[in-house]
């Protein structure tokens, strides 16, 4: 009879998870899709009210291409308060249960700017090797020349910030905990990185060498979490991914091949395993400290 129960109560538990990542895809589609209607018609009223008799159409184009970034930066923050907001309103409903912002990460303390330091540096040794054994050095510091020459590396750096803040927060501050949760320590790590990769696979096509590179870097920084429970951490090391690739990419730079990236992340990920063996490879049946 219990055995009966159990299997239920598990499978129970998969069905639940799998609605919340169709709630969570949904959510996402949702808030981007209304920051960008929001913030595109508030650039739209911009444009008519400076420009009511549409002359000088081409200065006024530039200027609001010039100003894009503030545009982008607003959209990311934009984009992340409404995902919040959603998913906390969702798991009241769902869960009957109330989520504080401090559990799904927010909470910072002064000492967590060494978190930030080491997540730049982390994710910046991990980008720029696999360029240096691919590419050689003069390469790497061509690119970095290219990349911190542009005057608006500030906006581009808080751009990559804010973007990768509210995923973090929504994929490892709470989806990874659930499957931790119903899965156990590894397994629910490497669930949410697989499903993480594949939520931005939908936007492009992407490669199999590409799903398992993004699987085993965000297994990486999944690990990373349920060691640290920082999502500044996470949030350092994965901005300056994005930051780097959309910077060589805006400069016509040459990015690190996925064969070496994956090379490289991998080895990291193999160490980072074996260092801290003992506290990821827990009983099957062992659950994480929970708010769900």
């Amino acid at each position: 009879m219990n055995k009966t129960v159990d299997f239920w109560r598990i499978n129970n538990e998969h069905i639940k998870n799998l609605i919340f990542f169709i709630v969570i895809i949904l959510i996402s589609f949702v808030a981007i899709l209304t920051s960008s209607i929001v913030l595109g018609l508030f650039n739209t009223v911009r444009f008519l009210i400076t420009n009511p008799d549409l002359e000088n159409l081409r200065d006024i184009a530039t200027n609001l291409i010039n100003t894009s970034n503030y545009w982008n930066l607003g959209n990311e923050i934009l984009r992340g308060v409404l995902i919040i907001f959603l998913i906390k309103l969702i798991n009241r409903k769902f869960n009957k249960s109330k989520i504080s912002l401090k559990e799904l990460g927010f909470h910072f303390k002064i000492g967590q700017l060494v978190y930030i330091i080491i997540g730049v540096v982390l994710m910046s040794l991990m980008f720029l090797l696999p360029l240096l054994i691919g590419a050689g050095s003069q390469v790497v510091s061509n690119n970095l020349s290219v990349t911190f020459s542009q005057n608006s590396i500030i906006m581009l750096i808080l751009i990559a910030f804010a973007n990768a803040f509210w995923q973090e927060v929504v994929f490892r501050g709470y989806f990874q905990k659930r499957l931790i949760n119903t899965y156990g320590i590894i397994i629910g790590i490497v669930i949410c990185a697989f499903l993480f990769t594949i939520i931005h696979g939908l936007a492009r096509d992407i490669n199999l060498i590409e799903t398992l590179l993004g699987t085993v870097l965000f297994t990486l920084v999944g690990i990373i979490y349920y060691l640290t429970n920082s999502i500044i951490f996470v949030t350092a090391i994965h901005a300056t991914g994005n930051f780097f690739l959309r910077s060589f990419g805006t400069n016509e730079l040459q990015i690190p091949t996925q064969e070496h990236r994956l090379l490289i992340f991998g080895i990291i990920l193999i160490l980072l395993v074996l260092v801290f063996r003992k506290k990821l490879f827990l009983d099957s049946k062992t659950k994480i400290e929970t708010f769900l």
